[in-house]
């Protein structure tokens, strides 16, 4: 998650750990409070990871909770290659689509085993989407899948056919972003879906087919994890698996200069210190996040001024990015050129036909040419209505210095921005329309689907954006799966926003995990949310001293 409180669209759940640390261990792993060491029973300490992680664990399982331990403990049909953005075999060894994009047929890798020995088949992964399309189950991902998913048979113990309601090119993508790990009947077959976040089995007990089984779970501590042996991709080569609970970004980032974690996101704040290490690598990664500056044109609570489209060329113009990316974000992030990210298949700066290069001097002519005059106080007036508005920002360090910033960029071209900064509430106000500009950060999946930002029904369009041709595009976008189809049509999208500016998207933020040098074949990528994705756990290992 990004500093300005950034809301995950691709998944919320899953990154609640997102400013977590992971690391290893050297002489034994601590949890708890100061002086508080824990030998790990059946593991060798010298090949095991340790992650640190700051926030809480949530459950256990997949369909009503996809967090860290999920990933590592469970499996879905399909996993996502960080290269390619494309969908790879997982317990689905391979699949067919229909001519019509509407009917999948999964071929299950007969290899796969459940924690306790039994076989995965077929029946477990119908049982595992019938409790996705309960209701009664309160899955965060019902309203995702329902509308798409007509029915899901299981054709044969080896092969699953899920039929879809309508063509949708990221269904097989959603499998994986969205932690959709296949569950197993015969230890879930009696447990209501009503009562499935409760049990034993999500909250205590987890059996998936992942490449780490449960060891010990120490609430409020850590979640000790073996490795599976059975794995269906291969056995790791990790002595074992430990998510530590850390108080927060500072303390994680304080372990993993001491070596008592391997793995843990690295703050801005850090990143300078970071590059100075020798027993750990901060690795920059490219993310799918955008950090925009909302432009509320709300009918009744949007600032009239902001309804002027030389208005907000003008605010575009005034606004040093670069200065903003170097001097708040330690450089971690790249100037934006339309609204895709660079780790999108869709990212095209090349064709994007305006840019809004910093330039005070041009902002100042065009609200001099749209008749915005400056007042004795020096702030732009038109018609009697002074071009001063209220800016929503998190409250975080980064959030508060990036707004005060844009206070300086557009006093000096006329414009009066107060800052109203927010902690949980942020996005409250943010829905809400109860603002006037607002410095919002959305991280979207690995489809460069952003249909929940542009699309005018979308409950997350906080600025009231509405454009006709748009919603088209989307929609075209959303009804076929080749990706040299889709490009143009997100090219077009991307053109359209710079046209009419409901947002200036200001930068692609950049992140940074560290990893311990000790620890091979571990790179974090933003298809794992900045961890290394779960499914190249066989090839992690702990290099020899």
């Amino acid at each position: 998650m990004t500093e300005e409180k950034s809301f995950e669209l691709s998944r919320r759940g899953l990154l609640q750990g997102a400013g977590a640390a992971a690391g290893t261990v050297g002489l034994g792993l601590t949890f708890g409070g100061p002086g508080g060491i824990a030998s790990v029973a059946a593991q060798d300490e010298a090949t095991t990871l340790v992650e640190g992680f700051v926030g809480d664990f949530g459950l256990l399982a997949p369909i009503v909770d996809a967090n860290r331990q999920t990933l590592l403990l469970f499996d879905a049909l399909v996993a996502v290659d960080p290269a390619t953005l494309l969908p790879v075999p997982n317990l689905a060894s391979s699949w067919t689509v229909s001519d019509d994009g509407l009917t999948y047929v999964f071929t299950l890798d007969t290899t796969a085993k459940f924690h306790d020995g039994e076989v995965l088949d077929a029946d477990d992964v119908k049982f595992t989407f019938d409790l996705l399309l309960n209701e009664a189950t309160a899955s965060g991902y019902f309203s995702l899948f329902s509308p798409r998913v007509a029915s899901v048979e299981a054709t044969d113990p080896g092969t699953v056919t899920i039929t879809l309601s309508a063509p949708s090119p990221t269904f097989l993508n959603d499998l994986s972003a969205y932690s959709i790990g296949i569950l197993p009947q015969h230890l879930l077959a009696d447990v209501k879906p009503e009562e499935l976040a409760a049990s034993e089995f999500a909250t205590t007990s987890p059996v998936g087919t992942g490449p780490f089984k449960l060891n010990e779970y120490r609430t409020g501590e850590a979640l000790i994890l073996d490795p599976n042996p059975d794995y269906h991709r291969g056995a790791p080569k990790l002595g074992g698996y430990v998510l530590k609970i850390l108080a927060d970004g500072t303390v994680a980032y304080q372990q993993l200069k001491t070596g008592e974690v391997d793995v843990t996101p690295v703050g801005a704040d850090f990143y300078e210190d970071a590059q100075a290490q020798e027993n750990f690598t901060p690795v920059v990664i490219d993310t799918f996040a955008i950090t925009f500056l909302a432009f509320n044109q709300d009918p009744e609570k949007g600032p009239a001024p902001l309804k002027d489209l030389e208005v907000r060329k003008a605010l575009f113009h005034a606004i040093d990015r670069q200065l903003i990316i170097d001097s708040i974000y330690s450089g971690l992030g790249q100037v934006a050129v339309g609204s895709q990210p660079p780790a999108s298949w869709a990212h095209s700066p090349d064709e994007i036909t305006e840019t809004f290069d910093y330039d005070p001097a041009v902002a100042a002519q065009i609200l001099d040419a749209a008749g915005w005059v400056p007042g004795d106080d020096g702030i732009r007036a038109k018609d009697g209505e002074r071009l001063a508005f209220t800016a929503l920002g998190s409250d975080s360090k980064e959030g508060e210095g990036t707004v005060l910033a844009l206070q300086e960029f557009f006093a000096e071209i006329g414009v009066e921005l107060t800052p109203a900064l927010e902690g949980d509430t942020f996005f409250d106000t943010l829905l809400a329309h109860d603002y006037g500009v607002a410095l919002v950060s959305y991280t979207f999946a690995p489809d460069p689907d952003q249909s929940l930002a542009w699309a005018s029904d979308s409950i997350y369009n906080a600025w009231s954006f509405s454009n006709a041709r748009v919603d088209e595009l989307l929609k075209e976008g959303l009804a076929t799966s080749d990706v040299e189809v889709r490009k143009p049509i997100y090219l077009e999208v991307q053109n359209i926003i710079q046209a009419e500016l409901p947002a200036a998207v200001l930068f692609f933020p950049q992140r940074v995990t560290g990893v311990n040098n000790r620890v091979a074949n571990y790179t974090p990528t933003a298809v794992g949310y900045y961890w290394a994705i779960a499914y190249d756990a066989p090839t992690w290992e702990i290099a020899a001293e």
